[in-house]
């Protein structure tokens, strides 16, 4: 999966989690109502079932579902901390 396809992925699995439809690239997971379950619920499944990995560090300085899709690692763990 290429990192251009993260987006739509993104906007899929979050209105699945949040039970909200019509969700868009300028919206926001925590101001939508999400909580620490849902958070989990969306990093495990985009890991497991499509290889793409966001840190929590993402989820909480990227607040849109754009800025969050350009910082997803696609295809790989990631190495450690950032520093």
């Amino acid at each position: 999966m290429s990192a251009q396809n993260v987006l739509p992925l993104l906007l899929e699995l979050a209105s699945q989690i949040l039970g909200v439809d019509d969700l868009g690239p300028d919206d926001q997971f925590f101001e939508l109502g999400s909580n620490s379950v849902q958070v989990l619920q969306l990093m495990t499944t985009l890991e497991k079932d499509h290889g793409v990995v966001v840190e929590l560090e993402d989820l909480l300085e990227a607040p849109t579902f754009a800025e969050l899709a350009a910082l997803c690692t696609v295809g790989q763990v990631p190495a450690g901390p950032r520093t």
